[in-house]
C-alpha cells in the first residue's frame, strides 16, 4: 500500500472491522509494537548507550508500566492535552 494508508486499510478485510478480522491477542501484539516504537522515538536523543535504550523500552512498555500509564489517563479524564509521564 501507499505511506497514506494504515495497516488495516492495507489488508484487505473486506468491508470488516479490525477487531471482528484480529482476534484480540494479534490487536493487543500490534498495539504493544506502536507503544514500544512511541516509547524508543521518546527515548531517543538521551544519551545512553543501547543497552540502557533497550533497558528503558522494555521497562516502559511491560504490562505494569502501561496499566500505570492507563491509571494516569483515567486520573485525568484523557484530556486532548494530556502529557504522559515516565
Amino acid at each position: 500500500g501507499s505511506p497514506d494508508t494504515t495497516f488495516f486499510e492495507q489488508k484487505d478485510m473486506k468491508g470488516k472491522n479490525p477487531h471482528t478480522y484480529y482476534n484480540a491477542a494479534t490487536l493487543a501484539y500490534l498495539g504493544d509494537a506502536v507503544w514500544e516504537m512511541y516509547l524508543r522515538r521518546s527515548h531517543v536523543g538521551v544519551p545512553l548507550n543501547l543497552a540502557n535504550y533497550r533497558m528503558k523500552v522494555q521497562r516502559d512498555a511491560c504490562a505494569e508500566a502501561q496499566s500505570r500509564c492507563y491509571e494516569q489517563l483515567l486520573s485525568q479524564n484523557a484530556s486532548a492535552d494530556l502529557k504522559l509521564t515516565f
